[in-house]
């Protein structure tokens, strides 16, 4: 079984977060998945940003550590969830694998959801005009759930959670 949650989308990067064992999944999506401004794959330029972010003066130790895997070409990390959102009694209550999957980081939507501005207006003239990311998030979504629903062996990799406890 599988979940995937997206709560909002707009123009940018990709966003991944979710159940460990499914790192490798995604990572394999993400390869073929084109973005809608730059036409290479999500994947490269979520890495292209995690090099940026990582070798800038003032990153983050955890920005650094990110530059490090997206140079080196390994799977790039997924967040964990956390608590508090749809996903919740699915994956801590069903133990269900559970993902997050957006896209965003360069539209003016910081603050709307959920909020007066949380509007069809503001979502075409700020957060995807064209709608350009809701097609690579649907065709992000899409691939993933397909990979696991034809899958003969679910595609959970373990060895991802494993690394992910190893680094806490």
């Amino acid at each position: 079984m599988l979940y995937v949650n997206s709560d909002t989308n707009s123009r940018g990067f990709l966003s991944l977060a979710g159940s460990h064992s499914l790192q490798r999944l995604v990572n394999d999506v993400s390869h073929g998945v084109k973005d809608p401004e730059t036409g290479v794959t999500v994947e490269a330029r979520l890495r292209a940003k995690m090099l940026v972010d990582g070798y800038e003066k003032g990153a983050s130790e955890r920005d650094k550590k990110d530059a490090k895997i997206a140079a080196s070409g390994a799977d790039l990390a997924i967040g964990a969830l956390g608590s508090g959102s749809d996903f919740t009694p699915f994956l801590q209550y069903l133990g269900i694998a559970s993902l997050a999957i957006e896209y965003g980081g360069e539209a003016d939507q910081g603050g709307v959801y959920h909020s007066n501005y949380d509007s069809f207006d503001h979502y075409v003239r700020f957060g995807d005009p064209g709608f350009v990311y809701g097609i690579a998030e649907a065709q992000t979504i899409g691939h993933t759930v397909l990979r696991v629903a034809d899958a003969d062996v679910l595609p959970f990799q373990f060895a991802s959670f494993a690394d992910t406890i190893d680094g806490i």
